[in-house]
């Protein structure tokens, strides 16, 4: 059970603050602040979303932001459209076998999905394997695919399935 509490600042302006156990007994004591003006009214709106999200921070609410939209990050692509165009872009590949790959591509990375630590779920994007903050600008190679590269180049091990190593030029020019 949420509950709000009226603090009055050194300045004596008054804020509200929305406080809570955390999944209830036995969690730890979060709170929010409210001020200004609608702040008995977003207070109380807030201790609502807390009641109804089983006393926890609601899905998608930044402490001490409120819900914020994630920044975009300019060349972002999503996920699977990036593997598709990478499929199509592939040379000396015969036509079954791009089909299969769009097929695994539609079946399996079409499931990934991207968790914001805030809770909010988005749809995976070739960016947004960053943490929190939005980089400006990003490689489209996730980052253990990168490092596998890396140690096929150096080891000169066999890429996997039996591909050839032109397929992964593209990938390379990127991983640096």
């Amino acid at each position: 059970m949420a509950s709000i509490r009226e603090r009055t600042n050194a300045d004596g302006s008054v804020t509200y603050q929305v406080r809570w156990l955390e999944g209830g007994r036995g969690g730890s004591w979060e709170s929010e602040r409210f001020g200004g003006d609608d702040g008995t009214a977003q207070a109380a709106q807030f201790r609502k979303l807390v009641e109804a999200h089983g006393t926890r921070w609601p899905h998608g609410w930044v402490p001490g932001q409120g819900f914020v939209e994630t920044p975009a990050v300019p060349g972002d692509v999503p996920l699977v459209e990036y593997a598709t165009r990478y499929i199509d872009r592939l040379n000396g590949v015969d036509g079954r076998t791009k089909d299969d790959y769009r097929r695994d591509v539609r079946l399996h990375l079409s499931l990934i999905q991207h968790t914001e630590p805030s809770g909010l779920v988005m749809p995976a994007t070739i960016c947004n394997r960053q943490r929190w903050s939005a980089p400006t600008s990003c490689r489209p190679v996730p980052a253990p695919l990168a490092d596998q590269v890396r140690a096929a180049r150096s080891t000169g091990d066999a890429p996997v399935h039996g591909t050839d190593w032109q397929d992964f030029s593209s990938v390379w020019s990127q991983v640096g």
